[in-house]
């Protein structure tokens, strides 16, 4: 599993723990959007140059020939030449029927307020399901277009409802955004407030849809890398892709079962929402496997101290039998040690992502491994001794560089 994959998984667990939700279904989305060329006003950040705005002033004061500027400016003829192009080109000045210059509406603007104001074309992209401007982390993804659209594209990706018609409404709000805001919607600090739609393209961006729930569904989000946008539940499409249940489910405890894990398989398949294992005999192999998650399986399984993560693919192939239907497999009627060994290893990562999550100069050591030595030496070990019998291979790398750095002390 690619590393962006396990990243966003990884945020859209702690999504859903900031809500207290629990997941229902998570899996991928064609968006429909509207790829907008706009014109924007851009207000520069930096004041004219001493030239620029003495011209301005010049040409403002009723001064409207080279030949009197370059008298009144004291600049060289061919300088005023070279500046009055330019801010033509910025449509800042134009010629009067006698062919002198005088100042545009745009270019008295600009001097009053010092800066240049600027006509710009920039491309956004707007939600055509919520009506608003997509996040930066959007404009990352590969817009398909309508006409570009294939029957594969749609065999397993489920599509977001769109509006009938889409009201633009919010890109008039452009002008009373704050710097973060624009930040987060990929617009410069300078942009002002929109000018004109120029043009557009309507298409599709893929996403991750995140549902929250139980058996029906409480909440919804667009997944945008780390940034997540809610979806009114009445625009989440029908979730049910799992067209035959009953053999989806089999399917899932076939693949368990060759992977070492026994599952009950008397699961009820005519209710709607998470499906249910319980597991009765698990191999150390599986409980120990990162295949399906950034997270050891058995952490992401039910237990008795430990809430569970539930699975959204099983297994992680092509024969993938959930489609995005959340799956919660119960480890808590196995024995006391695997309890033990799952909230020992949750207690761990949690630990982990809250090192992480610090800004770097806050962190109380440079490394994770020095950060993890700071643990007592008997978790320490108890920890190493878990994950050696279960071969995650990561946490006994860590936590042997943590003994090193111990002993090196």
């Amino acid at each position: 599993m690619s590393q962006d994959i396990m990243k966003h998984e990884e945020l859209a667990y702690e999504q859903l723990e900031r809500f207290g939700k629990q997941m229902l279904f998570y899996n991928k989305m064609l968006l429909p959007v509207l790829s907008l060329q706009v014109c924007v006003e851009e207000v520069a950040r930096d004041q004219f140059d001493s030239a620029d705005g003495v011209l301005l002033n010049l040409i403002h004061t009723g001064i409207d020939t080279a030949e009197a500027l370059a008298h009144f400016s004291g600049l060289a003829l061919r300088n005023i030449h070279s500046k009055l192009s330019e801010l033509f080109a910025l449509g800042f000045l134009q010629h009067r029927q006698d062919n002198k210059v005088t100042l545009t509406e745009l270019g008295q603007r600009s001097l009053n307020r010092g800066r240049a104001i600027r006509h710009v074309s920039r491309g956004l992209l707007y939600c055509a399901v919520t009506e608003q401007l997509l996040p930066r982390e959007s404009y990352n993804k590969r817009l398909v277009t309508t006409e570009q659209l294939t029957a594969d594209d749609l065999k397993f990706t489920l599509v977001a409802g769109e509006q009938q018609r889409v009201s633009l409404a919010q890109l008039s709000g452009i002008n009373s955004l704050d710097y973060a805001s624009k930040k987060r919607l990929n617009l410069p600090d300078e942009v002002e407030q929109l000018v004109a739609i120029e043009d557009y393209t309507a298409g599709f961006i893929p996403i991750q849809l995140l549902v929250a729930g139980n058996q029906q569904m409480h909440k919804a989000w667009m997944q945008f890398g780390s940034c997540f946008l809610d979806l009114p539940l009445n625009r989440v499409p029908q979730l049910s892709s799992m067209r035959n249940k009953r053999n989806a489910i089999q399917g899932v405890i076939d693949a368990l079962k060759q992977d070492g894990v026994i599952a009950d398989s008397n699961v009820d398949d005519s209710n709607s929402g998470i499906i249910r294992l319980t597991a009765r005999k698990v191999s150390k192999r599986w409980l120990g496997a990162t295949s399906a998650s950034y997270l050891p399986n058995i952490i992401r399984c039910e237990s008795e101290y430990v809430k569970p993560r539930p699975f959204y693919r099983y297994p992680v192939s092509a024969k993938d039998h959930l489609n995005g239907n959340a799956l919660i497999i119960d480890l808590s009627q196995l024995d006391e040690k695997i309890q033990r060994q799952a909230l020992a290893l949750s207690k761990f990562y949690k630990k982990k992502a809250y090192f992480f999550n610090l800004p770097r100069k806050e962190r109380p050591e440079r490394t994770l491994p020095a950060y993890l030595a700071t643990i007592e030496n008997y978790k320490r070990q108890e920890l190493l001794t878990i994950a050696s019998e279960l071969g995650i291979k990561p946490i006994r790398k860590w936590l042997q560089q943590a003994n090193s750095a111990n002993d090196g002390d």
